[in-house]
């Protein structure tokens, strides 16, 4: 699934909240959490983990395919 780097980054800066943080927060390590925001793809079980390190819903930053 697509997700928005942009989106994610709004996300963060509004929350206050680091790279470093976001991934602890979701059990990715920030290397991968790094990787999935520039490739801009992911599961949907890992968009859920993001999502909760966020403390949003998924939809807040999944891009729709079409």
């Amino acid at each position: 699934m697509k997700i928005s780097k942009d989106k994610i980054d709004l996300i963060m800066a509004s929350k206050g909240l680091s790279a470093k943080e976001v991934s602890e927060r979701s059990g990715i390590s920030r290397q991968n959490f790094s990787t999935l925001r520039l490739r801009g793809t992911c599961t949907a079980p890992t968009a859920f983990k993001i999502a909760k390190g966020l403390d949003v819903d998924p939809s807040e930053f999944i891009v729709s395919e079409g």
